[in-house]
């Protein structure tokens, strides 16, 4: 596999030299552990994580198998308390990196054209 450098690189390249080209099957990517890694680092450098966030290869190897059967979930950021009332949750790890791939992905795309 290409590292998640490499991918996004050549994402941005396509998207800046033919903005009509259809990027088709981007999901795949994310079955990628480097993405994940690199997520991981993103996050750290900008000061978006907590102190018990530590990157677990394991739990990352069983995201990656949900997405690949399409079972993954997002765990809710709402909790209903009361009736009315809703506190948020803190979203776990895997959650973020998966939401910070995907992230990286689609600005490696847009971003050029904007």
């Amino acid at each position: 596999m290409q590292s998640a450098e490499v991918i996004v690189s050549l994402l941005s390249k396509k998207a800046q030299n033919d903005e009509n080209f259809v990027f088709q099957r981007l999901y795949r990517h994310l079955f990628n552990p480097d993405f994940y890694r690199m997520a991981y680092r993103h996050m750290r450098e900008e000061g978006r994580m907590f102190e018990a966030d530590v990157f677990n290869t394991a739990v990352v190897d069983a995201v990656i198998e949900k997405l690949k059967s399409e079972t993954y979930y997002p765990q809710p950021l709402f909790q209903q308390n009361t009736s009315r009332v809703k506190s948020r949750l803190h979203p776990p790890l895997h959650d973020r990196l998966v939401e910070e791939a995907v992230r990286q992905l689609l600005e490696a795309i847009y971003e050029p054209r904007f």
